[in-house]
């Protein structure tokens, strides 16, 4: 069973019009991207898995680079769809919660389909893992997979690891 540390990308500028997807990394973002890729545990990765997105690719790559290893990206690994304009925080916190407690939110992609598409990612990481692996990817996607609540989602650091877990395939 491979060690996989599930990291949840740095900080990013929220940019109205622009899809949050390809919303760009702030200059403190990558400076805790390096802080965070500090850490001596990821000397010890044989895999670096990202989603595509470049939040996390740039959090990634610090990562990656300690372990002197190339990130993989993985479409799978990205964040739950959203296709919302940015909202104040309490607002957009509000949606996140009734998403989290299982409503249908407007423009948020399926709970399922976004738990089958990351548990697929997850299961490709493992698999490909000779070791620890790090599993760079989002927010929302992570708080879905380990069942966080709203306030367990609101406590994601940015970058950081959220939880580390053995990963056992599921039958």
């Amino acid at each position: 069973m491979p060690t996989l540390h599930l990291v949840r990308h740095t900080a990013v500028e929220l940019v109205d019009g622009v899809p949050p997807r390809d919303w760009p990394v702030t200059e403190e973002g990558r400076r805790a991207a390096d802080r965070l890729a500090r850490d001596p545990r990821w000397r010890e990765l044989t895999l670096v898995a990202t989603s595509p997105e470049e939040k996390a690719v740039q959090t990634a790559t610090p990562i990656a680079r300690a372990a002197e290893l190339a990130p993989r990206l993985d479409e799978d690994l990205r964040e739950v769809e959203r296709r919302i304009r940015v909202l104040p925080r309490d607002e957009y916190v509000g949606l996140v919660s009734r998403y989290l407690a299982g409503e249908e939110v407007d423009g948020f992609e399926p709970q399922e389909h976004a738990r089958r598409r990351f548990d697929r990612g997850l299961a490709r990481a493992a698999a490909l893992a000779a070791g620890p692996a790090a599993i760079v990817t989002h927010g929302l996607v992570l708080a879905l997979h380990l069942e966080l609540t709203p306030e367990e989602w609101e406590a994601i650091p940015l970058p950081g690891v959220v939880r580390v877990i053995e990963w056992e395939a599921r039958g």
